[in-house]
Formats: C-alpha cells, sequence, structure tokens
C-alpha cells in the first residue's frame, strides 16, 4: 500500500501464468490511463493494457468504445485458453 491506495497494478505484474486484460479510462480521477499504465508495464503474451478516451472514470462519453475494447479483452482471452495457455501456478511453487 502506498499513500492508502492498495497497489494493484504492481500486483499484477507478478501474474504470470494468468491472462490478464486492463481497461482503463485516460481521465479517471483516480489513476489515469497513462499512470496506470506505467505501473501495469509492458503487454506481454499474458498481459495487455489498453486506454480508452474518456471523461471520468466511469467512461463517460465512450461506453461503446469500452464495451468494444472489452469484447475484444475476453475474446483475447478465450483465445489464450483455446491454445492452451499455462494454468495458474499456485505462489510460491518452482517454474
Amino acid at each position: 500500500m502506498e499513500s492508502g491506495q492498495v497497489l494493484a497494478y504492481v500486483r499484477l505484474k507478478s501474474a504470470y501464468d494468468v491472462p490478464i486484460a486492463v481497461i482503463q479510462s485516460t481521465n479517471d480521477h483516480y489513476l489515469p490511463a497513462t499512470e496506470a499504465s506505467t505501473l501495469f508495464g509492458p503487454d506481454t503474451g499474458m498481459r495487455r493494457f489498453r486506454a480508452v478516451k474518456a471523461a471520468s472514470h466511469g467512461f463517460r462519453g465512450a461506453h461503446d468504445a469500452m464495451l468494444l475494447e472489452l469484447d475484444n479483452a475476453l475474446d483475447w482471452i478465450e483465445s489464450l485458453m483455446q491454445k492452451g495457455a499455462p494454468p495458474p501456478a499456485a505462489p510460491g511453487s518452482p517454474p
């Protein structure tokens, strides 16, 4: 925790074996997409970050764009599962 906030994006970096898609508003007053992207780190084969140009945390003015990104993210995760993405490893288990 930093300044009373849980650093969820930093913790997601350690989830190597689980597909994670983050969709963030560019004008999220809690954590703007540029900051969230930096904390989340670069896209990998199992992680991806998408920013949606929106006016608020609730994607004001961009609900359709957010829903499109959500649909794309779910398709991406499903495609990984169909390809046989490795199951999640238990914390502390050997690679």
